[in-house]
């Protein structure tokens, strides 16, 4: 009966193939695995990449060391810088309206003493022209014959004679209010920057004096003439004409700068 149960074919179970491709694969694992390590480590090598690379933030050869991930801009994980504290003492304040510029003291704005110059005397009507036909109180006229003079000229004019007075002064900066006091002996004309300011006093050769009564019958007084809207930044010229009808002749003229 055994001999007979031995001589027969029969086919294995699953058990018995599962056991006998154990037995095969084993032994053909052990061959072809030291091939597969390396192949893969030869990969690694030339791609720089990391089989187990350490977690984001964690230094590989420290792995206690972690810093946490950097966030990007915009994500919702990130909560942002907090917001910086205002100050309400640094809030930004109304700007304050700029002072005016303080103007410098009268007297500073005029650059130098007043030079004057006076005309040959000459006993005509007419007022003085020079060859251009420029009147003798215009700023460009010029002065031939003319000489210094020093206020105040007193006795330089014979009787039936007048004088041209001239003086040139420069101002800086903004003018002054500037007026002027003046004195004559007799009748006087006066002229800033070309323009009359006005005639006191008697006529051409008619006596008449002006802030001056101590040999005049006849005298006017003036207060303090404001010539502050006719002045010029730069030069000034400023022209009198004084006639002498009898005797004596004077002529003064001082300012009075107001700041």
């Amino acid at each position: 009966m055994t001999e007979s149960l031995a001589g027969q074919n029969l086919k294995p179970t699953p058990l018995e193939r599962a056991v006998r491709s154990h037995r095969l694969f084993v032994p053909l694992l052990a061959v072809l695995l030291p091939f597969v390590l390396s192949a893969c480590s030869d990969y690694y090598l030339h791609t720089g990449l990391q089989p187990n690379p350490p977690p984001l933030g964690q230094d590989e050869d420290d792995p206690d060391d972690y810093d946490e991930p950097a966030t990007l801009p915009g994500d919702p994980d990130d909560p942002g810088d907090p917001p910086d504290e205002i100050d309400p003492l640094e809030e930004e304040q109304p700007e304050e309206p700029e002072e005016p510029e303080e103007l410098p003291d009268c007297e500073d704005t005029i650059m130098a003493e007043w030079q004057w110059w006076g005309s040959l005397p000459f006993g005509y009507e007419e007022h003085p022209y020079d060859g251009m036909g420029r009147a003798f109180y215009e700023p460009d006229y010029q002065m031939i014959d003319y000489s210094t003079v020093g206020m105040p000229d007193q006795g330089h004019t014979p009787p039936g004679y007048d004088r041209v007075y001239r003086a040139t002064f420069d101002l800086w900066g903004e003018p002054p209010a500037l007026f002027l006091s003046m004195q004559s002996d007799d009748g006087m004309w006066f002229f800033v920057n070309g323009v009359e300011v006005g005639q006191w006093g008697g006529g051409w050769q008619e006596e008449g004096c002006v802030n001056d009564d101590a040999n005049c019958e006849e005298s006017i007084t003036i207060d303090p003439i404001d010539i502050s809207d006719l002045l010029v930044e730069g030069s000034n010229v400023v022209a009198a004409r004084v006639t002498n009808a009898i005797d004596n002749t004077y002529f003064d003229v001082y300012t009075e700068c107001v700041d």
